[in-house]
């Protein structure tokens, strides 16, 4: 005879319960939503989100290919990208158009990436897969984990270094923007982001995997 059910196991089967109406109604109302994600929204997101970098990935790795990205660096932007995109629907809600959407990301941080000609060896990004197209998909904790991480320390930058790193790395304005905004010279701007970059993965490297580290 059926035994008396554990809550957890409870809660199990009321979400395995549901039906595909009602997921699909709550689905709907995700992707109308277009201002910042209860957490009950946000927990759906974190897990259609695979299906939607599933659905668009081509997408984006064929842009980074025809802008000319080596797949080294394309796998990065690529990261990049689809954390952008899921960050964006968290603080405001579902796009309009992903494929619009992804787009612009894309270009904007391609843009970004050639503005800043030699890549710094400041990344914690997934291994490199050479020219082959990356098979896994984005891994959303682990991002959002070095996200944490990375905020933690930011805040142990100098301000000087925190400001550049915010308007370029964080908020995308070029350096000439950038200089603007801070009235200072293009060319100091440009320095102290090296500055900067080369300031945090000092800070950071004690956190990373032996084989990310730089050398001994």
């Amino acid at each position: 005879m059926a035994q008396d059910e554990s809550p957890e196991a409870a809660d199990a089967g009321e979400r395995a319960g549901i039906s595909e109406a009602e997921r699909h109604e709550r689905l709907t109302q995700l992707v109308l939503r277009r201002s910042k994600l209860s957490p009950d929204e946000a927990a759906l997101l974190a897990e259609v989100f695979p299906t939607i970098i599933t659905q668009h990935r081509d997408q984006v790795w064929s842009l980074l290919q025809r802008r000319g990205v080596d797949s080294h660096d394309a796998e990065d932007l690529l990261q990049e990208v689809f954390l952008a995109l899921y960050n964006k629907i968290l603080e405001e809600g579902f796009v309009d158009s992903i494929p619009g959407m992804l787009h612009a990301l894309t270009e904007g941080k391609v843009l970004n990436h050639q503005r800043a000609g030699k890549r710094d060896p400041l990344s914690v990004g997934l291994p490199s897969s050479g020219s082959e197209k990356p098979r896994s998909q984005l891994d959303v904790e682990r991002a959002l984990h070095f996200q944490g991480v990375a905020r933690r320390l930011f805040s142990q930058l100098s301000a000087e270094h925190q400001e550049v790193l915010d308007k370029v790395v964080l908020q995308g304005y070029s350096h000439t923007d950038t200089a603007a905004v801070l009235g200072i010279a293009e060319g100091t701007v440009k320095s102290r982001l090296i500055a900067a970059k080369r300031a945090l993965f000092a800070l950071a490297e004690p956190l990373l995997p032996k084989s990310q580290r730089g050398p001994v």
